[in-house]
């Protein structure tokens, strides 16, 4: 089964974190890994097939007509490129792939999601909490919003259902109902019909938000429990990425334990300055220290 990621030029050093998660995490398994994307640097793109070749497993990448989605919206911390993911099923030739985002670090074993592969849905997705805006989408009263960072997509029924040209279709004539990118005309095509993923598989921020009594409404405690503990997929959700300085999500340690493994290493997170550097290397002991001094002159 494929394994499809999708990325602008800005983002191809954290495809490489990702995909050393998934083979690190799975060592018994090769993988057919497929990047859509407009990174024209066939240096960095080199990488990411040796990185690939290391561990056993293929990469390609594909870089058709981006222009189609020029004139859609550009929303929150999302660009354009979190529409490539439409494409996918035209570049694709199996029956089933794997789309995962690249803000996502894989820590437990991906074959849980074979047992979704025979759904009679289009694909099967997590459910996202955060989202309160289904009447806009014009989704029924019942139906659940998933998030679209985690997929396991079918893509003969996709295309049969022609869900690339209805989603871009709607796109294009409702751009002020779109919040998350293609995510919310996804969710106005399928209107609930998906079936639907534990949080385990796509454990997105919210879960550490302590909002129990809201994502209850979606999943048990019990599967809430599993996601924090026991995720196979994490999924850092929101505009806070574990590559910057100032993310304070509590699983972004996970990130860096790849990242040190990546052909594109860094050894300081974006946004750091050096003075943040060197609050890091004086001792707590010593800080303390410092404050008792100057809490004594005031």
């Amino acid at each position: 089964m494929p394994i499809v990621f999708c990325s602008d030029s800005n983002f191809t050093e954290h495809v490489a974190v990702t995909i050393l998660s998934i083979v690190k995490s799975n060592p018994e398994f090769s993988f057919d890994f497929h990047l859509i994307s407009s990174e024209s640097n066939l240096s960095k793109l080199s990488k990411l097939e040796r990185l690939s070749e290391d561990y056993n497993s293929n990469f390609q990448s594909h870089h058709p007509d981006f222009s189609v989605f020029d004139a859609f919206p550009k929303v929150h911390h999302l660009n354009l490129a979190c529409y490539y993911r439409l494409l996918a099923p035209k570049l694709i030739q199996e029956k089933n792939y794997l789309y995962l985002d690249i803000d996502i670090i894989v820590s437990g074993d991906l074959s849980v999601f074979l047992k979704f592969l025979h759904s009679k849905f289009v694909l099967a997705a997590a459910a996202d909490p955060v989202y309160r805006w289904e009447d806009d989408l014009g989704m029924s009263p019942e139906s659940l919003y998933f998030n679209s960072g985690v997929m396991l997509v079918n893509r003969e029924k996709w295309n049969s259902e022609k869900i690339t040209e209805r989603v871009m279709e709607y796109i294009a004539s409702h751009p002020s109902t779109i919040r998350f990118g293609d995510q919310c005309a996804l969710n106005a095509i399928l209107d609930g019909k998906f079936e639907e993923l534990p949080p385990a598989l796509n454990q997105q921020a919210i879960i550490f938000r302590n909002d129990i009594p809201k994502m209850e409404k979606i999943w048990t405690r019990e599967e809430i429990e599993e996601a924090i503990n026991n995720p196979v997929v994490i999924h850092f959700t929101g505009p806070s990425k574990p590559w910057q300085y100032q993310c304070s999500h509590p699983e972004k340690g996970r990130y860096w334990d790849f990242q040190k493994w990546s052909p594109f290493k860094r050894n300081f997170p974006e946004g750091m300055k050096r003075l943040d550097y060197l609050k890091i290397l004086i001792p707590n002991s010593f800080k303390k220290k410092l404050k008792e001094i100057f809490s004594r002159k005031k």
